[in-house]
């Protein structure tokens, strides 16, 4: 879990909500996140290129209503296309840096348990 604060924050019910909490991303919300974008409409094959920039914005954000939660914003109301109407690139931009922080604790957790299971396999003779 990875907290931190949005420099604009998100509106909601005459509020602006900018305290934010990132989790990875569970097999759920992934495979939940997946049909959500199996039922866009697709995308033709020369499509323009801004098109592609919306679809991949898009996917992002998906993903993103998976694994955020903005406090004061209820998880039914923190949708894709809520977080593509009312979301600031600034927001957006941090939330892309963040993401990275979430993952190299990720990384760093997983690292850390490592030897403790390979330390419990070797006594177990697993």
């Amino acid at each position: 879990m990875h907290t931190f604060d949005l420099t604009w924050g998100l509106p909601h019910n005459g509020r602006t909500c900018r305290r934010a909490v990132l989790r990875p991303l569970t097999i759920g919300g992934e495979l939940a996140a997946i049909a959500e974008i199996d039922e866009l409409p697709p995308l033709a094959d020369d499509a323009a290129a801004s098109a592609q920039t919306e679809r991949g914005v898009r996917e992002t954000l998906i993903y993103w209503s998976h694994q955020i939660s903005i406090e004061g914003v209820p998880p039914d109301v923190l949708t894709a296309d809520y977080l593509m109407d009312n979301l600031v690139s600034e927001d957006y931009k941090q939330i892309l840096g963040e993401m990275a922080i979430l993952v190299k604790k990720s990384t760093a957790a997983s690292d850390g348990h490592a030897p403790d299971e390979t330390a419990a396999q070797a006594e177990t003779g697993a």
